[in-house]
């Protein structure tokens, strides 16, 4: 049987966590109803296979939906950026072409994980997921002393609103997001070892290392079978 990918909601929660106060909470509303709506659709007409995992064109929408709420954070940062004479950081374009592409790369990644042996534990994913909501709840009611308290709360509340978008409950959101840390928990071992290969001096050279993260990756498209449908 294959395995259907679901979308990522750790892409939500990180979306969610450097977006902040880009939009009024109705944004966040809106943008939560959106991804539920995809996510009601029956649709499962599949854009790319990934070895034995499927990824539908509703997966690829909700992504996008998700990165349409950075492109916002982008413009922001960049005009932030060149107020104070700094570099503007480079915009990165997610359009469908792009966001799958991106679904594959993390696909494959996973997969490797896993004939590695790195899978993660449904008990770490849901020690992960409950210390990560436990230092949320900490920092905004101000428990836990941080000098960005007040983005904290403006980011949670964000959240709020989007999850009450997606028509859950923040218990049923952050049990959702078990599977998904477990998933990022995997790959997050993966990249480790990945990185351990690169030399020290080089570690802190972006350039190089999306390269030698590319050529990994072209690596295991020819480990994995990959095909992709219009």
């Amino acid at each position: 049987m294959k395995r259907k990918i679901i979308i990522s909601m750790i892409v939500i929660a990180v979306v969610l966590a450097v977006a902040i106060g880009v939009f009024g909470a109705d944004k966040w509303f809106n943008a939560g109803s959106k991804v539920k709506d995809i996510s009601q659709d029956e649709s499962l007409e599949v854009a790319a296979k990934v070895g034995g995992a499927e990824i539908t064109k509703n997966d690829v929408d909700k992504m996008m939906a998700l990165y349409e709420l950075q492109e916002a954070q982008y413009q922001t940062a960049s005009a932030e950026a060149e107020s104070k004479g700094l570099a503007v950081p480079p915009k990165k374009v997610w359009d469908y072409d792009s966001t799958l592409n991106k679904m594959i790369e993390d696909e494959l990644l996973y997969q490797e994980a896993k004939s590695k042996g790195y899978e993660a534990s449904t008990e770490e994913a849901q020690k992960y997921a409950e210390q990560t909501r436990e230092t949320i709840q900490k920092i905004v009611s101000g428990e836990i002393d941080t000098p960005n308290r007040d983005d904290a709360i403006k980011s949670y509340n964000n959240l709020k609103e989007f999850i009450k978008g997606l028509g859950t409950t923040e218990d049923e959101y952050w049990k959702s997001l078990v599977p998904e840390y477990q998933r990022a928990l995997t790959i997050g071992k993966l990249r480790k070892e990945i990185l351990s290969g690169i030399p020290a001096e080089k570690r802190n050279d972006s350039e190089y290392v999306d390269s030698y993260m590319k050529s990994y990756i072209d690596k295991l498209e020819d480990k994995y079978k990959v095909e992709v449908f219009d």
